[in-house]
């Protein structure tokens, strides 16, 4: 009879078996997963834990790590300032929301997605202005034939020099006339299809905000969050306005960030060859400050 070869060694075997049998019958340890956690921390950096439902408590909670210890008896006192628990899911809910309004509002995410659109689109229906420009070509061509007709007859001695410099100036003058008409007509094309792409990217980046917003996976919204957001601090409560004070870091600096347009030496506007207002993206600031947690978000007991 042929044995099979050992793939474990005996005593590795063995020790993984023995380890298997004793955890027989035990509880598995699930730990409560929440969309901020490893992201929401006390002041000074320390992830703060998730305290998960039980009898005495019908909400999931974030709670300082510091005053866990202290009620565990790790150690007997904490100066951290966060004295009061919060409500996971509504916490995650206005987290979740205040990305979102900072994402939509950032100049630097509108421009993203400006560059990345603006060069996509080729369908453009402004029939009135190219009618204009065919019959204004058509004429101009009919000018050109015009010149040809006057130099053929004066260097075959049919007209004299005086009367073919006067048309041929009065036919410079209207096909120069008619070649600014057009101009002027291309450049109106130019805009409205700026102004379609400016709306129609600037809706593609509203929609994407929206989307954005009604994500309801978790495991979806920590990924954008870690993507978006470096940490959330919490760094104090208020007892007087029972709110407390929340410090979200996003790792690039889109809050308040603006758009700062180009100006002239005399004050005017600075524009490029199609007549569009010249602009710059001004870098915003990477921290937000804002005061979240209401009373109905505490720790109540």
């Amino acid at each position: 009879m042929n044995e099979c070869p050992k793939l474990v060694d005996k005593k590795i075997f063995d020790s993984v078996k023995m380890k298997v049998s004793r955890k027989k019958g035990q509880k598995s340890n699930v730990k409560h997963d929440g969309l901020l956690k490893g992201i929401l921390k006390c002041g000074d950096g320390t992830p703060m834990k998730i305290e998960g439902v039980k009898k005495s408590r019908k909400n999931p909670l974030y709670s300082c790590s510091h005053r866990q210890r202290v009620y565990k008896k790790r150690c007997n006192h904490t100066n951290c300032s966060v004295t009061k628990s919060m409500r996971q899911y509504e916490t995650d809910e206005i987290i979740w929301n205040h990305f979102v309004d900072v994402w939509k509002d950032s100049k630097t995410i509108r421009q993203k997605t400006k560059e990345e659109l603006i060069g996509n689109r080729s369908r453009y229906s402004i029939r009135s202005i190219n009618n204009r420009i065919k019959r204004l070509t058509k004429d101009l061509e009919s000018l050109h034939d015009r010149r040809l007709e006057l130099d053929k007859r004066y260097y075959s001695n049919e007209m004299v020099k005086e009367t073919y410099e006067i048309l041929c100036e009065s036919n410079t003058e209207k096909s120069n006339e008619l070649s600014e008409k057009i101009s002027k007509e291309k450049f109106k094309i130019d805009n409205i299809r700026e102004e379609q792409r400016w709306i129609d990217w600037l809706d593609v980046h509203f929609k994407r905000g929206e989307n954005l917003r009604e994500i309801s996976s978790m495991k979806e919204r920590k990924k954008v969050l870690s993507e978006n957001i470096h940490e959330v601090r919490c760094l104090d409560y208020s007892e007087e306005s029972k709110q407390h004070k929340l410090n979200i870091g996003f790792r690039i600096p889109i809050i308040n960030d603006k758009i700062v347009y180009s100006k002239n030496k005399n004050g005017s506007f600075s524009r490029d060859k199609k007549g569009r207002k010249k602009y710059e993206i001004k870098e915003g600031v990477d921290k937000l400050n804002t005061p979240l947690t209401l009373h109905k978000l505490l720790h109540c007991n």
